[in-house]
């Protein structure tokens, strides 16, 4: 006997469309003034932005390709959350990623 199954149809939308350099310089300059600590690959903000618009736009490559970004293992360096506990230091790229993510969603 062949049945018939009802598939649900899940909307999926790609933030990658929303990517921009202006959003990209945003979150560094966010990490930036946050003063964000190099993570486990060792790139300190100050290193990171000696090649500013080249690591942004490598970044941004990576992101809008399928498949590319491949996220970077966290340092084992604990930092203090208060109440929380404490969460490991992610790298610079991350924080970056991070702060796009939050500003390329307001009000969620």
């Amino acid at each position: 006997m062949f049945c018939r199954v009802n598939r649900l149809k899940l909307k999926v939308h790609s933030l990658t469309g929303r990517i921009t350099p202006l959003l990209m310089l945003q979150a560094f300059k966010n990490v930036k003034r946050n003063r964000g600590a190099a993570g486990i690959d060792k790139v300190s903000i100050r290193m990171f932005e000696a090649n500013l618009q080249e690591n942004l736009n490598a970044l941004m490559r990576e992101l809008k390709t399928r498949d590319a970004f491949q996220p970077k293992p966290l340092r084992r360096v604990l930092v203090g959350k208060g109440v929380a506990g404490a969460s490991p230091l992610p790298t610079s790229e991350r924080w970056s990623i991070n702060r796009w993510n939050s500003e390329a969603r307001p009000g969620e």
